[in-house]
């Protein structure tokens, strides 16, 4: 009970925003509470359609609880498919967030991982590339990513 409580976030404060959703989305995140984390960034989007962070925030909730379901052991070809859809939702994120603002390096490389969760070696290689155009700097990180 006493950890279970830790883990509980306060209620958000009024007014409520597009941007109290998305951080308590991110922190949803860092508590690995990856369905309440899409719910909070679902609010936010709702609030706030252009909001790239947001469809970024929930690509990463999405790919982390793909994860997640992947892994448990009960019919592993099930959970595969449904893993599937959890990182195909957010390929759709990122590359909505890439719409809205194409100059984040970070969009393109969540957009490679999801790519790689997904084995599509050829959009990983695009994503990944396109991260590098944006950052130089991240080529010690990403050069073997996608090989």
């Amino acid at each position: 009970q006493q950890f279970r409580q830790r883990l509980e976030l306060p209620p958000l404060q009024e007014p409520l925003t597009a941007e109290k959703y998305y951080v308590r989305g991110t922190e949803l995140v860092q508590r690995a509470q990856y369905t309440r984390a899409i719910e909070s960034f679902d609010r936010a989007i709702e609030m706030t359609p252009g909001f790239p962070d947001a469809y970024n925030g929930r690509g990463v909730a999405y790919n982390h609880e793909g994860g997640r379901v992947r892994f448990l052991p009960d019919n592993p070809a099930a959970r595969r498919q449904e893993a599937e859809g959890y990182w195909n939702s957010a390929v759709q994120d990122f590359q909505r967030a890439i719409q809205i603002d194409s100059q984040q390096a970070g969009y393109w490389v969540n957009l490679m991982i999801s790519y790689r969760l997904l084995n599509d070696t050829e959009q990983a290689r695009r994503a990944r590339n396109e991260a590098l155009d944006l950052d130089e700097g991240l080529r010690p990180i990403l050069q073997d990513a996608v090989e």
